[in-house]
């Protein structure tokens, strides 16, 4: 029971984080706000940083992808393996 309480403890912090930093997030390069025809003097510094991230992001998901997933295969396999060990005994 204290393991569930830990993992809900746990999913609701990173979905806290996730909601905090979504908002100050700018990897949206096609957003209306970033439109030429604006009045903002610092359009421009934030135009090309929302490319900049936008670029990173898009990059980085395949790698993040696979190596969440064989992370997974690789934690599920020793977990298992250690279990079987001590099972034996």
């Amino acid at each position: 029971m204290k393991k569930k309480a830990e993992n809900a403890m746990s999913l609701l912090g990173a979905a806290a984080l996730v909601l905090t930093i979504s908002v100050s997030c700018c990897a949206c390069p096609n957003c209306k706000n970033s439109q030429p025809d604006s009045d903002d003097p610092g359009l421009a510094a934030r135009l090309s940083n929302a490319y900049l991230w936008s670029y990173v992001a898009m990059t980085s998901m395949p790698f993040l992808t696979v190596g969440t997933f064989f992370g997974a295969v690789v934690y599920l396999k020793r977990k298992n393996s250690a279990k079987n060990d001590s099972s034996s005994i």
